[in-house]
């Protein structure tokens, strides 16, 4: 589940401009699971890492920068 979980959280974290273009409505998941977007602000994104503190760690593409999006309100999307 964290390696979906993973890869559909990625498809969360692409530029608004991509976001518009994906068709959310049309990817197939298995019974029980659901897709949304939880960040659109990291230019770049290209891996993620989740800490202890539920703190998910993206680095870009680039490899000089690493942010650090945060769900202050536990509504399931980054708010820092």
């Amino acid at each position: 589940m964290k390696l979906l979980l993973s890869s559909v959280f990625m498809l969360g974290l692409l530029g608004s401009s991509a976001q518009a273009a994906l068709p959310l409505d049309q990817i197939k998941l298995p019974s029980g699971f659901s897709i949304a977007v939880y960040a659109d602000n990291v230019p770049n994104a290209r891996s993620l890492a989740l800490g202890k503190n539920g703190t998910v760690f993206v680095g870009t593409r680039g490899g000089s920068e690493v942010y650090a999006l945060v769900d202050k309100n536990g509504d399931q999307k980054a708010d820092a």
